[in-house]
This record gives C-alpha cells, structure tokens and sequence, in this order.
C-alpha cells in the first residue's frame, strides 16, 4: 500500500538508541548492585536459553529489514515512509522491529545471566509506543 510522501512516522527518540541506554544503564546498575538469574551450576542453560532468543533477535531483524527493502520502503524510523508493510513479520506484529530490540535486551540479559536488562524492558519498551502503534485494523 502506497503512502503519500513525506509522511512520517513522528519518531523523537531514535529508538535503537533507547534500547541500547537501556542496556548500558542495566549493566551500570548490575556493575554496583550483581545480582545473577541462576546458580553459577544453572549458568549454561540459561546462557543457551539467551543465545537462541538472540538468534531469533538476528533472524526478526533481518525478515523486518528485507520486508521493508522489498515493499521500498525504509527501516528507518525517522524517515519519511512510501509504503505499508503488510506482509513479512508485519502480519503478525505492529512493529517487529521493536520487538526485536527486545528480544536484543532479553537474549543479553539471559546470556549475561543478569537480571537487570530483563528487568529494563518495559521502559526500554514504552520508547516504541506512539499514537501510531494503536491502529485500527478496521483502518485501509
């Protein structure tokens, strides 16, 4: 579906950003306050655990980013859109990107065996929530 051009997405905050001083501010509080998910006998499954959410981090980006390339449109979320994804991961997310920042988050935290970016997900996650994210699906 074509979008008029120059319409934009109404991103203040480029969200990768958001995720990543999320994280950065998750380790900062796990430097001063270590707290660990398991017992240092419990460390591999959980970091196994974490490495398959980052492997399906890796293949919900690149599944978002080649559906957006492919409709031409940008992953960009500062840049002006000219078409709506509706197909790819789009069909059953509002915005898979996002998502797979979190599952970014998560898959570190899991790996790291810390609590802390787990922990930061909802505020990292609230930087996605624009008047936009609530859609109709009675809307063209």
């Amino acid at each position: 579906m074509k979008i008029p051009e120059g319409d934009r997405s109404g991103v203040r905050l480029f969200p990768p950003l958001v995720f990543a001083a999320a994280l950065g501010m998750a380790f900062l509080i796990h430097w001063r306050f270590p707290a660990h998910i398991v017992s240092e006998e419990l460390v591999r499954p959980i970091r196994i655990v974490g490495a398959v959410v980052l492997m399906a981090w890796l293949a919900l980006v690149i599944w978002a980013i080649a559906t957006f390339r492919r409709i031409g449109t940008t992953p960009n979320p500062a840049g002006g859109s000219t078409a709506l994804a509706l197909e790819g991961p789009y069909q059953f997310s509002r915005n898979p990107m996002y998502l797979s920042l979190l599952l970014l988050m998560a898959g570190i935290g899991l790996a790291a065996n810390t609590p802390w970016p787990l922990l930061m997900l909802p505020i990292a996650g609230m930087s996605g929530l624009t008047p936009a994210t609530f859609v109709s699906t009675d809307s063209p």
